[in-house]
């Protein structure tokens, strides 16, 4: 119901996404309680792909706080190292 209600009215305008990601247009924003990357990874190999660049984070301290809207590959995290 959350991700229905942000693609039909975004919580963040789309000059602001544009200002962090040129190439995006849309936010989205989970809503809590958010999930560590340890949590996501154990159902979704996705997190422990080069792709999601694992050695980058710390696992037990990142969390998923939204992506780039439907269809994206882009998670957004906040790193609390």
């Amino acid at each position: 119901m959350e991700a229905m209600a942000q693609n039909l009215k975004p919580l963040v305008p789309k000059e602001r996404v544009e200002a962090l990601a040129p190439e995006e247009q849309w936010l989205y924003l989970l809503p809590p309680p958010f999930c560590t990357v340890q949590q996501l990874s154990e159902a979704n190999p996705f997190w422990i792909s080069d792709m999601a660049a694992p050695h980058g984070i710390d696992f037990d301290l990142a969390l998923e706080i939204g992506d780039f809207g439907l269809g994206s590959d882009a998670p957004i995290l906040l790193d609390y190292r």
